[in-house]
Protein backbone atom coordinates (compact mmCIF):
# COMPACT_ATOMS: atom_id res chain seq x y z
CA UNK A 1 0.00 0.00 0.00
CA UNK A 2 1.63 3.04 -1.28
CA UNK A 3 0.36 6.44 0.77
CA UNK A 4 1.26 9.79 -0.63
CA UNK A 5 1.34 12.79 2.01
CA UNK A 6 1.70 16.66 0.87
CA UNK A 7 2.64 19.20 3.13
CA UNK A 8 1.71 22.59 1.51
CA UNK A 9 2.07 26.05 3.26
CA UNK A 10 4.07 29.55 3.70
CA UNK A 11 7.46 29.45 5.02
CA UNK A 12 7.13 28.58 8.82
CA UNK A 13 4.66 26.74 9.32
CA UNK A 14 6.03 23.73 10.32
CA UNK A 15 6.26 22.09 7.07
CA UNK A 16 10.17 20.75 7.23
CA UNK A 17 9.16 19.66 11.27
CA UNK A 18 6.06 17.92 10.43
CA UNK A 19 7.30 15.82 7.05
CA UNK A 20 10.03 14.79 9.16
CA UNK A 21 8.27 13.80 12.20
CA UNK A 22 5.68 12.09 10.14
CA UNK A 23 7.68 10.21 7.96
CA UNK A 24 10.06 8.46 10.58
CA UNK A 25 6.53 7.86 12.75
CA UNK A 26 5.40 5.63 9.06
CA UNK A 27 8.45 4.58 7.69
CA UNK A 28 7.99 6.62 4.79
CA UNK A 29 10.28 8.62 2.36
CA UNK A 30 10.35 12.84 3.33
CA UNK A 31 11.39 14.61 0.65
CA UNK A 32 11.89 18.36 1.39
CA UNK A 33 11.17 20.20 -2.35
CA UNK A 34 11.86 23.36 -0.57
CA UNK A 35 15.81 21.61 0.46
CA UNK A 36 16.06 20.91 -3.06
CA UNK A 37 14.80 24.79 -4.29
CA UNK A 38 17.12 26.11 -1.56
CA UNK A 39 20.25 23.94 -2.97
CA UNK A 40 19.77 24.86 -6.44
CA UNK A 41 19.17 28.63 -5.49
CA UNK A 42 23.08 28.18 -3.27
CA UNK A 43 24.40 26.55 -6.74
CA UNK A 44 23.38 29.83 -8.08
CA UNK A 45 25.18 31.99 -5.46
CA UNK A 46 28.41 30.04 -5.49
CA UNK A 47 28.67 30.10 -9.35
CA UNK A 48 27.64 33.95 -9.65
CA UNK A 49 24.14 33.28 -11.61
CA UNK A 50 21.87 35.91 -11.60
CA UNK A 51 18.85 33.73 -11.88
CA UNK A 52 16.92 37.31 -13.93
CA UNK A 53 19.92 36.75 -16.40
CA UNK A 54 20.17 33.63 -18.05
CA UNK A 55 17.59 32.22 -20.74
CA UNK A 56 16.26 29.12 -20.56
CA UNK A 57 19.02 27.18 -22.80
CA UNK A 58 21.82 28.43 -20.40
CA UNK A 59 19.51 27.51 -17.38
CA UNK A 60 18.85 23.92 -18.71
CA UNK A 61 22.70 23.67 -18.74
CA UNK A 62 22.59 24.53 -15.13
CA UNK A 63 20.05 22.59 -13.78
CA UNK A 64 21.97 19.43 -15.78
CA UNK A 65 24.64 20.13 -13.33
CA UNK A 66 22.69 20.12 -10.12
CA UNK A 67 22.36 16.98 -8.01
CA UNK A 68 20.18 17.09 -4.96
CA UNK A 69 20.06 14.46 -2.42
CA UNK A 70 19.21 13.70 1.11
CA UNK A 71 20.31 11.24 3.74
CA UNK A 72 19.70 10.78 7.46
CA UNK A 73 22.74 11.15 10.15
CA UNK A 74 22.69 11.50 13.72
CA UNK A 75 18.83 11.26 13.40
CA UNK A 76 17.94 14.22 10.75
CA UNK A 77 17.92 14.51 7.21
CA UNK A 78 20.60 15.91 5.44
CA UNK A 79 20.35 17.63 2.27
CA UNK A 80 23.41 16.85 -0.42
CA UNK A 81 24.22 19.22 -3.33
CA UNK A 82 26.36 17.88 -5.60
CA UNK A 83 27.70 15.29 -2.49
CA UNK A 84 28.51 17.99 -0.28
CA UNK A 85 26.78 18.24 3.07
CA UNK A 86 24.70 21.99 2.76
CA UNK A 87 22.31 21.29 4.78
CA UNK A 88 23.38 24.79 7.05
CA UNK A 89 24.36 26.81 4.43
CA UNK A 90 21.22 25.96 2.31
CA UNK A 91 19.40 28.13 5.68
CA UNK A 92 20.82 31.08 5.52
CA UNK A 93 18.58 34.65 5.14
CA UNK A 94 20.42 35.30 2.30
CA UNK A 95 19.97 32.11 0.78
CA UNK A 96 16.17 32.52 1.57
CA UNK A 97 15.56 35.08 -0.11
CA UNK A 98 17.87 33.97 -3.53
CA UNK A 99 15.39 31.16 -4.04
CA UNK A 100 12.34 33.20 -4.41
CA UNK A 101 13.99 34.24 -7.32
CA UNK A 102 15.36 30.98 -8.61
CA UNK A 103 11.92 29.30 -7.69
CA UNK A 104 10.53 31.63 -10.49
CA UNK A 105 13.11 30.32 -13.16
CA UNK A 106 9.97 27.78 -14.88
CA UNK A 107 13.18 25.73 -16.24
CA UNK A 108 14.09 25.02 -12.90
CA UNK A 109 10.80 24.38 -11.72
CA UNK A 110 10.24 21.93 -14.49
CA UNK A 111 13.61 19.93 -13.31
CA UNK A 112 12.98 19.61 -10.00
CA UNK A 113 9.32 18.83 -10.03
CA UNK A 114 9.98 15.65 -12.31
CA UNK A 115 12.72 14.55 -9.75
CA UNK A 116 9.88 14.56 -7.20
CA UNK A 117 7.52 13.07 -9.30
CA UNK A 118 9.62 10.24 -9.58
CA UNK A 119 10.53 9.79 -6.26
CA UNK A 120 6.27 9.84 -5.57
CA UNK A 121 5.80 7.04 -7.57
CA UNK A 122 8.49 4.95 -6.48
CA UNK A 123 7.39 4.96 -2.68
CA UNK A 124 5.82 6.18 -0.15
CA UNK A 125 6.27 10.04 1.19
CA UNK A 126 5.78 12.71 2.99
CA UNK A 127 6.72 15.66 0.46
CA UNK A 128 6.35 19.57 1.68
CA UNK A 129 6.62 22.56 -0.02
CA UNK A 130 4.20 24.77 -1.75
CA UNK A 131 2.79 22.59 -4.87
CA UNK A 132 2.48 19.94 -3.95
CA UNK A 133 -1.25 19.35 -4.07
CA UNK A 134 -1.70 21.45 -6.90
CA UNK A 135 0.85 20.58 -8.95
CA UNK A 136 3.40 17.94 -8.24
CA UNK A 137 1.16 15.25 -6.84
CA UNK A 138 -2.08 16.52 -7.11
CA UNK A 139 -3.42 12.80 -6.33
CA UNK A 140 -2.22 12.55 -3.46
CA UNK A 141 -4.12 10.49 -0.88
CA UNK A 142 -3.59 12.97 1.63
CA UNK A 143 -3.06 16.66 1.28
CA UNK A 144 -2.68 18.79 4.18
CA UNK A 145 -2.17 22.75 4.11
CA UNK A 146 -0.15 23.88 7.33
CA UNK A 147 -0.87 27.76 8.09
CA UNK A 148 0.43 30.29 10.88
CA UNK A 149 0.54 34.00 11.06
CA UNK A 150 3.43 36.26 9.85
CA UNK A 151 4.59 37.06 13.51
CA UNK A 152 4.56 33.45 14.73
CA UNK A 153 6.61 31.89 11.42
CA UNK A 154 9.19 34.93 11.77
CA UNK A 155 9.41 34.00 15.67
CA UNK A 156 10.27 30.81 14.66
CA UNK A 157 12.37 32.01 11.79
CA UNK A 158 14.59 33.98 14.44
CA UNK A 159 15.33 31.01 16.60
CA UNK A 160 16.29 28.61 13.83
CA UNK A 161 18.66 31.43 12.68
CA UNK A 162 19.92 31.82 16.46
CA UNK A 163 20.18 28.39 16.48
CA UNK A 164 22.66 28.41 13.72
CA UNK A 165 24.58 31.33 15.21
CA UNK A 166 22.91 34.11 12.57
CA UNK A 167 20.71 36.83 14.14
CA UNK A 168 18.47 39.50 12.38
CA UNK A 169 16.09 42.01 14.12
CA UNK A 170 12.36 40.58 14.61
CA UNK A 171 11.29 43.19 11.89
CA UNK A 172 13.88 42.50 9.83
CA UNK A 173 12.96 38.92 9.70
CA UNK A 174 8.93 39.80 9.58
CA UNK A 175 10.00 41.77 6.58
CA UNK A 176 11.26 38.89 4.92
CA UNK A 177 8.64 36.50 5.79
CA UNK A 178 6.12 39.36 4.11
CA UNK A 179 8.18 39.66 1.36
CA UNK A 180 8.62 36.08 0.70
CA UNK A 181 4.46 35.38 1.11
CA UNK A 182 4.13 37.71 -1.67
CA UNK A 183 6.63 36.31 -3.80
CA UNK A 184 5.09 32.72 -3.32
CA UNK A 185 1.92 33.50 -4.46
CA UNK A 186 1.86 35.56 -6.71
CA UNK A 187 4.52 33.91 -9.53
CA UNK A 188 3.44 33.06 -12.73
CA UNK A 189 4.61 29.37 -12.64
CA UNK A 190 3.21 26.92 -9.48
CA UNK A 191 2.19 30.06 -6.94
CA UNK A 192 1.28 28.93 -3.22
CA UNK A 193 -2.36 28.24 -3.20
CA UNK A 194 -4.34 25.91 -0.91
CA UNK A 195 -6.23 23.15 -2.93
CA UNK A 196 -9.94 22.82 -2.17
CA UNK A 197 -9.33 19.30 -0.62
CA UNK A 198 -7.14 20.15 1.28
CA UNK A 199 -7.06 19.91 5.06
CA UNK A 200 -6.05 23.52 6.53
CA UNK A 201 -4.43 23.35 10.23
CA UNK A 202 -3.30 26.55 11.97
CA UNK A 203 -0.43 25.81 14.07
CA UNK A 204 0.06 29.74 15.30
CA UNK A 205 -0.95 29.05 18.73
CA UNK A 206 0.08 24.96 18.70
CA UNK A 207 3.20 23.62 19.81
CA UNK A 208 5.04 20.86 17.85
CA UNK A 209 3.47 17.91 19.50
CA UNK A 210 0.38 19.27 19.33
CA UNK A 211 0.49 19.76 15.68
CA UNK A 212 2.40 16.35 15.17
CA UNK A 213 -0.47 14.63 16.88
CA UNK A 214 -3.32 16.20 14.72
CA UNK A 215 -1.30 15.29 11.65
CA UNK A 216 -0.88 11.60 12.73
CA UNK A 217 -4.84 11.35 13.47
CA UNK A 218 -5.30 12.21 9.75
CA UNK A 219 -3.03 9.92 8.70
CA UNK A 220 -4.26 7.38 10.86
CA UNK A 221 -7.73 7.77 9.43
CA UNK A 222 -6.31 7.45 5.76
CA UNK A 223 -4.78 4.03 6.78
CA UNK A 224 -7.52 2.84 8.35
CA UNK A 225 -9.65 3.51 5.34
CA UNK A 226 -6.86 1.98 3.00
CA UNK A 227 -6.69 -1.17 5.33
CA UNK A 228 -10.66 -1.47 4.96
CA UNK A 229 -10.85 -1.30 1.28
CA UNK A 230 -7.98 -3.64 0.68
CA UNK A 231 -9.60 -6.15 2.92
CA UNK A 232 -13.16 -5.44 1.46
CA UNK A 233 -13.98 -4.38 5.23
Amino acid sequence: MKIRIALDGPGGSGKSTMGKRLAKQYGFTYVDTGAMYRATALYFDRNDIVPESIDDDQCARVMDDIHVSFAWADDDQRVFLNGSDVSAAIRTSRNSLLTSRVAKLPVVRRALVAQQQAMARQQSVVMDGRDIASVVIPDAELKIYLEASPGVRAQRRMEELEAKGESLPFEKVLQEIHQRDHEDMNREHSPLVKVAEAIEVDTSSMDADMVFRTLCDYVDALLREQSAVETGG
